[in-house]
């Protein structure tokens, strides 16, 4: 009895996953509902509400356009808009070139793992600050070794964050 039983359960299972996943696969020109919230390009950025801060954006409408899209994301304040934008991957490989060109720093996540920011970025210490000349500031003599972790943030000669 036991052993007709499992039988029947794996055929329903498998009956149930079947019909579950021919349903999901009818039409893939229909997108899922609820992610990526209709957007065709999640990696555009998008605006809404007024700041004065980074924290003030935490549930703005550009923040909850972003709730259900695919990818890290970040937002920020920038000059009295809220704005919302996947970060962009990235990696350290000149001092002196910032692979992140205008969408910011290249900031470490952890081990080998880097993203764009366009926000202040947290250290305990300076190997918690990127590994680059921030863009559009001079290069000072010690290069990259210029950061220093000051009150928790880390900070580069000449250089003030695009967000607050």
């Amino acid at each position: 009895m036991t052993a007709e039983l499992t039988t029947l359960f794996r055929s329903v299972v498998f009956i149930g996953t079947a019909a579950l996943f021919s349903f999901a696969c009818a039409d893939d020109t229909v997108e899922p509902q609820g992610f990526d919230n209709g957007r065709s390009d999640p990696s555009s950025t998008v605006s809404g509400g007024a700041c004065k801060t980074n924290v003030e954006c935490i549930g703005s409408p550009a923040d909850r356009q972003f709730k259900n899209v695919r990818c890290r994301y970040e937002i920020y304040c920038s000059a009295g808009s809220c704005f919302a934008e996947c970060q962009e991957l990235c990696r350290s490989v000149n001092e002196d070139v910032s692979s992140c060109g205008d969408a910011g720093l290249c900031q470490p996540l952890g081990q080998n793992i880097f993203a764009c920011t366009r926000k202040p970025i947290s250290c305990t210490d300076r190997m918690d600050c990127p590994a680059s000349v921030p863009p559009g500031v001079p290069r000072v003599d010690a290069g990259a070794d210029a950061w220093r972790c000051e009150e928790g943030i880390c900070q580069y000669p000449g250089y003030d964050y695009q967000t607050k």
